[in-house]
């Protein structure tokens, strides 16, 4: 990232809501779970783009606003060197993504991507107004066949062609470090 951008980033341990995905099953649980914060943080109107790594021992949130503002490669790139990190077992995007289709009105939509480093994906997402509703949810993965949604994911791929790794500069304890939304 020319110049890099900074971000907040937060680690804490091990979320008991959130399993850990060791296998397709883990990973269809995990974003579900994810899926249903997402829901209810747009229902609060908080739902800030957000990017979750995934470890045995924790979880870690990026922050996405900074890197938004610099445009859509750069938040490839932080994504990417998210999931360049030693021992990422998942990276997830849970954020409110506008779909623009030629003779469409735009949509909103609360979306959750997750990437593992094989490169197999999972996505739920529905409309940003019906996101609490499972009739309006969509779930698509790459073990069903579906080809990869352009613009998402690749994060794992592109970390191991550019070299990227997450740089993080600890200031030192933190209160409330521990906490993961």
């Amino acid at each position: 990232m020319s110049g890099g951008v900074k971000v907040s980033v937060r680690r804490g341990g091990p979320d008991p809501g959130l399993p850990v995905p060791s296998d397709d099953a883990g990973v269809d649980q995990l974003g579900a779970a994810l899926f249903v914060r997402l829901a209810a943080a747009v229902a609060r109107g908080r739902a800030g783009p957000a990017a979750l790594a995934f470890f045995e021992d924790g979880v870690q949130q990026v922050d996405l606003g900074p890197a938004i503002e610099r445009g859509a490669a750069v938040v490839q790139q932080l994504l990417a060197a998210t999931a360049g990190q030693p021992a990422c077992l998942c990276v997830a995007q849970l954020a409110v993504l506008h779909a623009r289709r030629p003779g469409r009105p735009a949509q909103t939509f609360a979306t959750v991507f997750l990437e593992l480093p094989d490169n197999r994906w999972w996505m739920r997402w529905a409309p940003a107004d019906q996101a609490g509703a499972a009739s309006a949810q969509r779930t698509r993965a790459a073990t069903e066949g579906w080809p990869k949604p352009n613009g998402l994911g690749g994060w794992f791929s592109l970390s191991r062609r550019a070299g990227l790794r997450l740089q993080l500069d600890t200031p030192g304890a933190q209160a409330g470090l521990h906490l993961v939304h």
